[in-house]
This record gives structure tokens, sequence and C-alpha cells, in this order.
């Protein structure tokens, strides 16, 4: 992992550690992932099949440039990582009966990751819905430890795709332009250098979704619901919470949907790490849900 963003991490993580509601036990959890998940990373090479790429007139119809599933995910790679975060959750006392649930369920073959892994691509609800009537404390530790162990081929997957096939213009559908996949967090771009003297060309405030599979950032409409892709501003509204700022929950009435969006235009400094910007944020999740918005993609820190 590059120096550049090990700092961001660290000054994000830094962040974190300020707020008096954020559990202790989550952080730790979460810095130890991206530390694995980095790890990974740094020795990475991803390479997708162009003959299972879509093609340029379906792509600008609306279909993904890869199917969820054709995603090269090597499997034994990210089973040892899959075991690796177990272990992170097993030395957590809130997670560590439930993470030796897991343990004995992969000792005895009840669990094999790979076919988790293939059911999470085919979004094949079945076996975390099983281990949720079975785990009611941490219905979502099953789904975390599988998302989380794939995800460095998924970014680095999405990575290859987005640099092969530049999405520059704006993404008018409501999904991934790369995988298909629902956006979970958004940010406002940051203001745009200009070569005339190094002033501005304008405050930014183009809207970025990341993609809550791929992690994928393309740019969506300002206004627009990016899930039904109501356009109607009498039907969508936003609303910021005075505990955190520089973070906005923008709702769809017509879907009763929400997503939430960072804006640190205004922050001089303070960058937006997606992942983190979700947890940053949860108590604008809490403010949202409670006014009856559901959430569309998951958290990856769903725990």
């Amino acid at each position: 992992m590059e120096a550049s963003k090990n700092d961001r991490l660290v000054k994000k993580f830094a962040a974190l550690e300020d707020k008096t509601w954020f559990p202790q036990e989550l952080l730790e959890l979460v810095k130890d992932v991206c530390r694995l998940q980095g790890e990974v990373r740094a020795s990475l090479a991803v390479s997708v099949d162009p003959a299972l790429v879509c093609g340029d007139m379906e792509h600008r119809q609306g279909a993904p440039l890869l199917a969820r599933e054709q995603f090269p995910v090597d499997a034994e790679g990210a089973e040892k990582l899959f075991r690796a975060i177990l272990e992170v959750a097993e030395s957590l006392p809130q997670l560590r009966t439930t993470a030796q649930l897991v343990r004995d369920k992969l000792i005895r073959g009840d669990i094999r990751p790979e076919e988790l892994f293939r059911a999470y691509m085919l979004e094949n609800a079945e076996p975390f819905e099983a281990w949720a009537k079975e785990a009611p404390d941490a219905p979502n530790l099953l789904p975390f430890l599988v998302y989380n162990s794939m995800e460095p081929w998924l970014e680095a997957a999405g990575e290859a795709l987005s640099s092969a096939y530049p999405q520059n213009d704006v993404w008018q559908h409501g999904h991934c332009p790369v995988c298909g996949s629902p956006a979970f967090i958004g940010h406002l771009s940051g203001p745009e250098p200009s070569r005339n003297e190094g002033r501005d060309i304008n405050k930014g405030g183009k809207r970025m979704h990341t993609c809550s599979y791929c992690r994928t950032t393309f740019r969506a409409k300002r206004i627009q619901c990016p899930f039904c892709l109501e356009e109607d501003a009498k039907k969508l509204d936003y609303f910021t919470t005075e505990n955190e700022p520089g973070y906005q929950v923008h709702v769809c009435r017509s879907c009763k949907s929400y997503i939430k969006i960072a804006d640190f235009r205004e922050f001089f400094g303070r960058e937006s790490i997606p992942a983190l910007d979700d947890l940053e944020s949860l108590p604008l999740d809490i403010a949202a849900q409670n006014e009856d918005f559901h959430r569309v993609a998951p958290s990856e820190w769903g725990l």
C-alpha cells in the first residue's frame, strides 16, 4: 500500500478514535482488516479477459462491463485471508463466541469458503440467511468475512476495468457501470485545479458514487435517486446532522431509499475514503432509518 494511502488511513482512523460513540472493538477490527487487505493488495496482479467484457453498445444501454460472478478472485488466496480475518474476530470479546462457531464449522466442513465466495458473487442469500438464524447475535459476521476476504481481488479487477474502459460521462443507470451492483456511499468532488496560474476552475461538487461490490467510483447525476432513478426534485431531499458535519443523507420518497454523501469541500485536508466514511457517518444511518428510509447496499462493516 502506497505511503500516501497509509497516511490517509492513519488520519481517518484518528478521526474515528475521536468519536466517543464509536465502539473501540469495531475500530480495532477494521484496522486489522484494512492492514490484512493492504498486505494482499501489495503483491496482487489481476487481469480480466477482454472476451468477458460486454460490448460498447450494451454498456451504453446500462449493461455492466463484467458480471459479478466473472470477477477473477483467487479462491485459495481469499480463503487464506478469510482465516486471517476470522482469527482477528476471535480475539475480540464481543465477537469471540460467534467467530468460534465459524471456526468449528470450518473444521467440520460445514462451511466451505470457496462455496460462500461463489454464493456471494451470485447474490445467493440462502447460506447467509441460514447462518443468520443460527447466529442471531452476529448475523452479519459470515457475509462480513466472505466479502472482505474477496475485496482485494474485486477492487483490483474494478480498477483494471475502469482503467481499460474509462467512464468519463455521467452514468445514467441505477447500478455500478463496472459490475452492476448498487452504490453504498458517495461524495462530492473537490475543486478542480486550473492550468491557468493554479487557480481553481470551479468548486467541484460532482456527485461521485462508490460501488458496494467492486469499489469502483463513478460519476452520477446530481439530482436523481441512484436506485429507482427518480428525478422529480419534489420527491428527492437531503438532510444533515449537527454532530457529523461534512455528511448528508440523500433520500428518495418514491422508493423510500437513502444514500449518504460526503461533502468535504469546506474542510481543508479532509479526504474521502468511502469504506471509512461509511463508518464515520453511522449516526446518519440511524437518522435515516428512524424516518423509515431503507439502505439498498449493505455496509462493508455491517456487524
